[in-house]
């Protein structure tokens, strides 16, 4: 990260902006959130870029969804309740940042053509006008051990894989025989233990999570 400056915050505090930007996810602090009602985060989550999190306000397969908001007023004390309809918009504001920013920009860190984030490699250093080209920068660069989901490499997937051997999960961190295997849960909260071999009707299986052998963690790499 390079150089600050100061900048001001719809409260009026002093906060601090990076004045180089090294990976988009630095961006996942930005008030991004505005909608056609609020300026600010409201129901929208507050750090939306990156965030991996389905909206519950928008169903499933939209990414935005027409709704009425009711405004209830009065009470059941002998006043008539009454209730205004009012439609709104809802977005699912976090799949559409991401889907604008990420594969479609990066920052390159370029700086006298030379690459701020340790991780690019420029590989034709002689190309200094299109190096200078947002639109041909990424032409002439690489990226140095970066790993993602496209990754082809079955160590770097038995690395990641591998890396939960040993740990314990609050569910059965005192289970016998396990303590050599990868924990792999669907998330940290699941309720029941794990198992290398599911039952597939049981607790394990639906409320469970799976546990790597060595030989699982080989063969899924």
């Amino acid at each position: 990260m390079g150089p600050r400056f100061r900048g001001r915050c719809q409260e009026n505090r002093p906060v601090l902006i990076p004045e180089t930007f090294v990976p988009l996810a630095q961006l996942q602090h930005a008030d991004l959130t505005a909608d056609d009602e609020m300026f600010s985060v409201s129901h929208q989550p507050g750090n939306a870029v990156g965030n991996s999190y389905a909206t519950p306000f928008v169903k499933r397969k939209q990414t935005i969804q027409r709704r009425d908001n009711y405004i209830i007023t009065g009470v059941n004390g002998g006043e008539a309740v009454s209730s205004t309809k009012t439609p709104a918009n809802y977005y699912d504001m976090s799949y559409l940042l991401n889907a604008a920013l990420w594969d479609t920009y990066f920052f390159s860190t370029l700086e006298s053509g030379q690459p701020l984030n340790p991780r690019i490699t420029v590989t034709n250093p002689s190309a200094t006008d299109e190096l200078a080209d947002p639109l041909k920068t990424s032409s002439h660069l690489l990226i140095d051990g970066a790993f993602n989901i496209n990754s082809t490499n079955k160590n770097a997937w038995k690395a990641l894989l591998a890396g939960n051997r040993f740990l314990q999960h609050p569910s059965n961190e005192d289970a016998a025989g396990l303590a050599n295997d990868a924990l792999f849960p669907r998330s940290h909260e699941q309720p029941d233990p794990g198992l290398s071999s599911p039952t597939g009707t049981f607790k394990d299986s639906l409320s469970g999570f799976r546990r790597l052998s060595n030989d699982q963690i080989d063969a899924s790499a």
